[in-house]
């Protein structure tokens, strides 16, 4: 039918940081390591203990930006879904792979 399962995990699209050249992965690792302490205990190490400082600084920051890119890309994306349009994928309800609804899901900023 037309409603979702109960036992159907709903998916979620997220705009991350990526540090490709090694000037920005220096960099990141140079920001995750000035952490302050009091920073470390946030709730993105909920997933586990971290191995080192080092480690959860890296946690903590990939998290903050993560949070902001997302918020700031959505916000850019939802200003001009009308031109966006002609780039979605053909949903069809029931029959969409998950990789179309990931794409258009990404080209929608007016909602999750």
């Amino acid at each position: 039918g037309s409603r979702r399962r109960g036992g159907e995990l709903a998916a979620e699209t997220c705009w991350v940081p990526v540090c490709r050249a090694p000037d920005q992965r220096e960099a990141f690792l140079r920001l995750s390591a000035s952490m302050p302490v009091l920073a470390l205990g946030s709730s993105a190490l909920q997933g586990g203990d971290p191995a080192s400082r080092e480690e959860a600084g890296a946690a903590v920051l990939y998290s903050f930006l993560q949070a902001v890119i997302n918020a700031e890309v959505k916000g850019v994306v939802a200003g001009m879904e009308q031109e966006l349009l002609p780039f979605k994928a053909n949903y069809r309800r029931g029959r969409s792979p998950l990789t179309e609804l990931w794409w258009n899901s990404l080209l929608t900023g007016s909602r999750d």
